[in-house]
């Protein structure tokens, strides 16, 4: 028996290595899957599926918090002596603070086991970054579990068709929507390795991260090619308050996303309710919710999660435009955060610098100015800087030389590529 064992020990070492080894020469690229909220899911009970198993993932990551905390334990456990098979049941606390033993379920051998290993790796995340000598706590108890760890591809989960998705223990196929961008690998004949994925609560919706690995090589040139000219050599980008963003050629770009009325109902409702429960803003009491609070906290995430999608949506069309149409493009580093202090933190909040400022980075086209370089206040025809210059002065006109810069935003940029 030990000799069967030692055996399929090595042909799991001998496949761990070679895939290791397969890694390096490739990319992981992850592909975000929406479970389709339509009545063939629901009808299959799919969303109850998908709430036990946060429920069960929720359960077993208490009960390691549990035993390896050392405040609740003499001997607390150490993280290599976890199995799976200890949490076919688990004991928890019910509404009432007692503890009860419930089965586990929806969780099946392999996701069980991917519970322990998210565990392991939030520890061990913990534990790098107290030896870079940051500040850090200790794991906590979840009260709400959102994301669990699918470990292998062809058992804890696998894609069935055009647009199912099979996931272990699920008896329904999930209809899922975003498979269209493996099909784009497919087209470009690009092959491709599906592997580890999540499943991921986020705003009453859920969500499937696929990991994929592809070719490096065969990848960067995809990346890379170049379908047309891009209109421009050289451009630059200013990002303002009053205007998103604009272009050394005089082009605007100005994007605002404000919460809607819905999300400002939602949160007065919550306000009230909270109030009428007992809570106080100043103490830090706790407050049990009831469940119409807790539909009311979902309701709130959703929109919240609604208002982020559209922020990224127009974040990812502004820079793929402004990327499109020049081969170097140059930003200047701005100081966001300062913008917020400064009086501007309604139009740095409805607006979407952040995430074009991060995208536009991420570029290798993208060469970035210091932020303490002052490209409004240097003049372009003569080098002298426009010390008395102010940010109501929209239009400059330079003191010095009497040179008409133009407008304050195209100015700016204009300046960024002189200084290139």
């Amino acid at each position: 028996m030990s000799t069967l064992q030692e055996q399929k020990n090595q042909r799991i070492k001998a496949s761990y290595l070679a895939t290791r080894e397969k890694r390096t020469s490739q990319i992981a690229l992850t592909f975000v899957l929406k479970v389709r909220n339509e009545k063939r899911n629901k009808k299959a009970k799919i969303f109850d599926f998908l709430d036990g198993c946060m429920l069960n993932g929720k359960w077993i990551w208490n009960s390691l918090v549990a035993q390896t905390d050392k405040k609740l334990n003499e001997k607390p456990r150490k993280l290599n002596t976890f199995k799976q098979n200890e949490f076919k049941t688990v004991v928890h606390k019910d509404f009432e603070g007692n503890d009860i033993e419930d089965e586990v379920l929806y969780l099946k051998s392999s996701m069980r086991d991917g519970v322990i290993e998210q565990f392991k790796h939030a520890v061990g995340a913990l534990n790098a970054a107290k030896r870079k000598g940051l500040k850090v706590g200790k794991i906590k108890f979840k009260s709400e579990f959102t994301s669990l760890t699918l470990k292998q591809y062809g058992i804890t989960h696998k894609i069935c068709g055009q647009n199912s998705y099979q996931i272990q223990g699920c008896k329904s196929e999930l209809r899922v929507a975003g498979m269209r961008q493996l099909r784009q690998l497919e087209k470009a004949g690009i092959e491709y390795e599906l592997a580890t994925a999540k499943i991921v609560c986020s705003g009453g919706n859920y969500y499937i991260h696929q990991t994929v690995y592809v070719d490096k090589a065969i990848w960067f040139a995809y990346k890379n090619r170049k379908n047309s000219k891009p209109k421009y050599e050289i451009n630059a980008l200013d990002l303002g308050c009053q205007k998103t963003a604009t272009d050394a050629y005089g082009k605007t770009y100005n994007t605002q996303v404000e919460e809607p009325e819905r999300l400002k109902r939602l949160q007065r409702k919550k306000a009230r309710q909270m109030k009428a429960a007992g809570w106080e803003p100043k103490k830090k009491k706790k407050v049990k919710c009831s469940n119409n609070q807790w539909k009311v906290r979902k309701a709130i995430k959703r929109e919240y999660q609604k208002l982020t999608n559209k922020k990224e949506s127009e974040a990812i069309k502004l820079t793929r435009e402004v990327l499109a149409e020049t081969e170097v493009l140059v930003i200047q580093d701005e100081n966001l955060t300062g913008w917020k202090a400064s009086g501007h933190g309604k139009k740095v909040q409805h607006g979407i610098l952040g995430r074009v400022k991060e995208r536009l980075m991420r570029s290798e086209k993208t060469h970035v100015i210091n932020r303490w370089v002052p490209t409004t206040k240097l003049c372009t025809h003569c080098g002298q800087i426009m010390s008395e210059l102010t940010q109501r002065d929209r239009h400059i006109v330079c003191p010095h030389c009497g040179h008409d810069d133009g407008e304050r935003d195209c100015h700016s940029a204009q300046t960024m590529i002189w200084l290139y």
